[in-house]
């Protein structure tokens, strides 16, 4: 449970570190006469200076329909970093778009699919005088998010999406993911949870486990339900104590 509480406030933490560079990414000069007059070229050389600089694993920039100006993502090979880029997909159906052109939210959350996995983003609005004119949108990969929310924390974590679905995990991959799953029920009442965590006990690869499940928060939107995971050593700890007693 303490694990959970340190989870919720890293949270917190990382919201505002996305939050930062989106605006970072929507303020800087050039950014938005490079969206109206379409010039990917001098965009590319915008967001791939601020993407060196920053620890997002991507960035996206579309026009006021949703559309994708340009979009780059880190990638690594030879254990050298570059950028990738991809332009007109379209992402006006996406709902962190949408609640930035439809309802000016500034700081908009959500997963969505990127080429290289899914992507945790943070969306700002770029704006020309009192007009918006289009979205920015800063990504980090959701296995580097989830690490950043675990941190030096002995638990394990895994997320869940809206519909309950095993996003991500920090478990390694080796491991059988069937376990982790959570019933309907319980992710409905971890979903809702405020303060009484929901726990179960259950085996992973032939260890038992404790897990505490809480709404995941980020940022204005809650994106699904986060459990917090670590070996039940309780059955242990009771052996030796009957064995010393």
């Amino acid at each position: 449970l303490q694990s959970s509480r340190a989870v919720g406030d890293r949270s917190a933490t990382l919201y505002n570190l996305h939050r930062q560079e989106a605006q970072r990414v929507a303020f800087t000069i050039g950014v938005s006469e490079a969206i109206t007059a379409r010039r990917t070229e001098a965009l590319e050389t915008i967001l791939v200076s601020l993407a060196r600089t920053n620890r997002m694993s991507g960035v996206i920039v579309t026009d006021a329909d949703g559309v994708e100006v340009l979009g780059i993502q880190r990638v690594e090979a030879d254990r050298r970093s570059d950028f990738a880029l991809s332009t007109q997909t379209n992402l006006s159906q996406e709902p962190l778009v949408r609640a930035v052109l439809d309802d000016g939210q500034a700081g908009a959350t959500g997963v969505m699919r990127a080429p290289g996995g899914m992507m945790l983003f943070t969306a700002m609005p770029v704006s020309q005088g009192d007009q918006t004119v289009g979205v920015a949108l800063v990504g980090q990969r959701l296995s580097e998010a989830l690490q950043d929310l675990k941190g030096s924390a002995l638990a394990d974590l895994v997320l869940y999406g809206a519909d309950g679905s095993l996003l991500q995990t920090t478990f390694p991959p080796t491991d059988s993911r069937q376990p982790l799953a959570l019933d309907s029920a319980l992710f409905r009442q971890a979903l809702a949870a405020e303060r009484g965590l929901p726990v179960r006990t259950f085996q992973i690869e032939g260890l038992d486990y404790q897990g505490a499940y809480q709404p995941f928060h980020f940022g204005p939107t809650t994106l699904g339900v986060v459990g917090t995971l670590m070996p039940d050593n309780i059955p242990y700890m009771t052996e030796t104590g009957r064995q010393l007693t």
